[in-house]
């Protein structure tokens, strides 16, 4: 395990670590600032919002970011190709959705939640946001994680300095105040990661051409992303909509928990991402031996993360207010999560990197539905915690199905 900490993964993983851990220290800041000010209704309907928005996130930029860092692992000059096209079919597909979701957000939030709400967080995170996202897939797919770093750090120290202006402001602080905050943070973060790719990596035109050949490949990518999204966070949604906002700002807050302590997994999945297409060049046998050096060590760290969480939920409402006492309750529920998360992740990441991310997204499209079924059921009967049953049954859902996949595609020649 210390051999790998010593190579560029390791290093690169510290990166990301570093920047995973400066951003959750400043989103934890700005979550307990918005909670408190907001309290559990009015953040419960920006929550129930986000998590909407989130489904539809990865179908801005239909998975170009996933491709360029796929071609870029593989032949460096292709850069200024790909990124261009990713940046053209970001702006494309992200004015796009954001008129569907204007559409559809009223059916599926609900009448009770604002209008603007959904407005604003429509445009910052399916276009501006996605744009800062790309840009971090740019230094990704060359592993310049510190840069990659960088503008998540970037990302989230602009919301905290919203959440502060809108604590020291005399007027009371709203759903669509933050909201406000939020969007003009979006695109500020965008601005500046193109600005960042244009400095250090170079540009390249802005086309849809190179996506012509890709567009079923770019399917599977956003398609899986948007089911990951849904069975990931669309219980938020739900819970809010069939339960109430008070609920959904409660289960929504043990998730942020989650999160913050699943960060050091996140961070070695982002550093090693582009190493799995590279050791995948071979097919899923490739790739399936690179993450048997790295399970090992990202699973012995999830299980202390479990007890952490079980440890942690005693003062969860000390920290939060007394308006968020279910909190506690949700997070000693959720927290298998982060065994189940990283088995899962784990074998994700090796079929995509051995080519078969169209058998990635089937299994993944395939559990959101089982869980979008699920939480409909058990949502009106036992409120979130029916939500957290439907979560954890169907991460494990789908770990054993990848895993068995998994397996089979390794031992074929």
């Amino acid at each position: 395990m210390l051999s790998i900490l010593r190579t560029q993964l390791g290093r690169n993983s510290v990166w990301m670590l570093g920047g995973f851990g400066l951003r959750l220290a400043m989103q934890a800041v700005y979550f307990v600032i918005i909670a408190r000010i907001l309290g559990p209704a009015q953040y419960g309907a920006f929550a129930a919002v986000v998590a909407l928005v989130a489904t539809m996130c990865p179908f801005s930029g239909w998975g170009t970011g996933n491709i360029l860092i796929r071609e870029v692992a593989r032949k460096a000059e292709s850069f200024g190709r790909y990124w261009g096209a990713a940046v053209a079919t970001s702006l494309v597909s992200g004015v796009g959705l954001c008129v569907l979701a204007l559409v559809l957000g009223p059916l599926i939030v609900g009448q009770n939640i604002p209008y603007s709400v959904l407005v604003l967080i429509a445009a910052s995170d399916l276009v501006f946001t996605r744009l800062s996202a790309i840009s971090g897939q740019a230094f990704q797919a060359f592993e310049r994680l510190k840069w990659t770093a960088f503008l998540q750090i970037l990302g989230s120290l602009l919301r905290l300095a919203g959440a502060i202006l809108l604590m020291l402001l005399p007027s009371t602080a709203t759903a669509v105040s933050w909201s406000i905050c939020y969007f003009v943070s979006g695109v500020v973060a965008g601005c500046i990661g193109l600005l960042a790719v244009r400095t250090q990596l170079g540009w390249g035109k802005l086309s849809l051409a190179p996506m012509r050949g890709e567009v079923r490949e770019g399917f599977y990518f956003a398609l899986g992303s948007s089911s990951q999204g849904t069975y990931n966070d669309i219980d938020k949604t739900l819970v809010g909509r069939l339960d109430s906002l008070e609920a959904a700002g409660s289960y929504s807050a043990a998730y942020r928990v989650f999160y913050a302590i699943f960060a050091p997994v996140q961070a070695v999945l982002f550093a090693g991402y582009a190493r799995f297409f590279r050791a995948g060049k071979s097919g899923v046998r490739g790739s399936y031996s690179f993450a048997r050096k790295v399970l090992p060590v990202v699973l012995m760290y999830s299980c202390g993360a479990t007890i952490v969480m079980v440890a942690v939920a005693p003062v969860l409402t000390r920290i939060l207010g007394t308006g968020y006492s279910e909190a506690a309750h949700a997070l000693l529920w959720i927290a298998p999560l982060p065994i189940l998360k990283t088995i899962s992740y784990m074998a994700a990441d090796t079929l995509t990197g051995g080519g078969r991310q169209s058998v990635r997204t089937l299994l993944q499209v395939i559990v959101a539905v089982t869980n979008v079924a699920l939480n409909i059921f058990l949502i009106p009967k036992f409120g979130w915690i029916g939500a957290a049953w439907a979560t954890l049954v169907t991460d494990a859902l789908l770990a054993l199905m990848l895993w068995v996949v998994v397996f089979r595609l390794a031992r074929d020649r």
